[in-house]
């Protein structure tokens, strides 16, 4: 699917702008969202992360590019979503559990905060990953 087949998809929008079991534009939102936080926090938390605060930029910057990247007709950029939400999942969770006692109850929090979104956006993104190999986007439930 290419950005020129939208009109064949104006039979599955469910709701303003939203096409039938594509979640990229929340995956989107929360990938900016949580891009935002974490660079709102990285001056007050330098070890947010046990990475080096440029490292750290440096991957917010990915997460912004494959945010910005995000459509429906490019089932690669979803994977890569999922596999960034994941590894994201991971990476800051396990630096909340190993640095809990280090750290002040705040930055705990923001740490959380940043998992609590990167799993969501993990959920969504494998939804839509899933429909795009089934030949779902656009298409009414079946079920």
């Amino acid at each position: 699917m290419n950005w020129l087949d939208y009109d064949k998809y104006r039979g599955g929008v469910s709701g303003v702008g939203q096409i039938n079991h594509y979640y990229g534009d929340p995956v989107r939102l929360l990938f900016v969202l949580a891009s935002a936080v974490w660079l709102l926090a990285l001056p007050f938390f330098p070890d947010l992360l046990p990475f080096n605060p440029l490292i750290q930029v440096f991957a917010v910057v990915v997460i912004i590019v494959f945010a910005a990247l995000t459509n429906p007709s490019k089932r690669w950029v979803m994977a890569y979503d999922a596999l960034i939400a994941g590894i994201a999942v991971v990476v800051i969770e396990s630096a909340a559990i190993n640095q809990f006692e280090m750290s002040s109850w705040l930055e705990f929090a923001v740490r959380e905060v940043l998992v609590v979104l990167f799993l969501i956006a993990l959920y969504l993104s494998l939804k839509t990953v899933r429909a795009m190999y089934m030949n779902q986007i656009g298409k009414e439930s079946e079920y």
